[in-house]
């Protein structure tokens, strides 16, 4: 789980790491598809396909090392709305109903 504070790096970095494999992935493909020009056999297709399978394991090892017993514990009712009125006072309260002349 990640702080509220910090959501949006975290899934800043999240989309990091489904845009890029999306490019790198079809550019290899790509590359390899070059290559071997226009008439393809079957070897040379098994070895595009043995490249993206290949560059699958790493992800699928690092999901192994993910650890559910450090997420954080979901707030309670109360705790979440205590929070939203603690960050209100603490950024001024509610400025829109202020009267002019009034600061």
């Amino acid at each position: 789980s990640i702080p509220k504070g910090s959501r949006s790096y975290w899934y800043g970095l999240l989309m990091f790491s489904y845009t890029i494999p999306s490019i790198v992935g079809p550019g290899i493909a790509i590359a390899l598809f070059e290559h071997y020009g226009d008439d393809w056999t079957f070897e040379q297709m098994k070895s595009v396909f043995l490249t993206g399978l290949i560059l699958e394991f790493p992800p699928a090892i690092m999901i192994f090392f993910l650890r559910d017993d450090l997420a954080l514990e979901e707030p309670e009712e109360g705790e979440e709305q205590e929070e939203q009125q603690q960050r209100t006072n603490r950024d001024g309260g509610d400025r829109g109903n202020q009267e002019p002349g009034n600061h």
